[in-house]
């Protein structure tokens, strides 16, 4: 998990440090699968392993956070600029509507004094 965490860590981007903080969230995943079955199996007490345990579900929940925080983040930034990319959209529209009507007017100035 530990290397995981440092391939994440040093990611170059945030698709690829969501990526590999996921593959931290199945390592310790497993680490809790295998902690539990020692405790099952009778092969070390509970209580023995409690510390493990707990530590076990404080990194999953920080890695849950982790992962779905930066994903939001993610998105956050991706819809602010699907909006700056619309609004350059409308102001585009709007320009060339302005140009055209301002062409219309001196197109009919033109013919005005053309038949003068």
């Amino acid at each position: 998990m530990g290397a995981n965490y440092r391939e994440a860590y040093r990611a170059r981007s945030k698709a690829e440090f969501i990526a590999k903080a996921g593959e931290c969230l199945k390592e310790i995943e497993e680490t809790g699968y295998w902690l539990e079955l020692l405790v099952d199996s009778g092969i070390v007490s509970e209580e023995r392993l409690a510390s493990l345990t707990n530590e076990c579900s404080e990194l999953t929940a920080i890695f849950v956070a982790l992962q779905f925080g930066r994903r939001r983040a993610t998105n956050r930034v991706r819809k602010k600029e699907k909006r700056r990319r619309k609004k350059g959209k409308r102001e585009k529209k709007k320009e060339e509507r302005r140009r055209r009507k301002e062409e219309g007017g001196r197109r009919k100035e033109n013919e005005r004094r053309l038949k003068q």
